[in-house]
């Protein structure tokens, strides 16, 4: 259990750093907004497996909670 644990408490670090490195590498080759886009795209991607099952069975619930989530969303960082 406690090997795990490193991996949860080491891993969003260096998913950051490394977000800002290449976010500073490519600066000059891609707009912001387009950055942004992809960013969020490969996010999804790689989560859409781990909440694709969850999502479809709970779907009902999410829907009654959806303008609270959009506030949520809009006012997130």
């Amino acid at each position: 259990a406690a090997p795990a644990a490193y991996w949860v408490a080491v891993l969003p670090p260096l998913f950051w750093s490394g977000n800002f490195l290449i976010a500073r590498l490519i600066r000059d080759d891609i707009p912001p907004i387009q950055m942004s886009f992809w960013r969020w795209l490969l996010a999804f991607l790689i989560l859409l497996p781990f909440i694709w099952r969850p999502t479809r069975r709970d779907w009902t619930r999410i829907q009654r909670q959806l303008p609270f989530l959009a506030l949520l969303g809009a006012v997130g960082v």
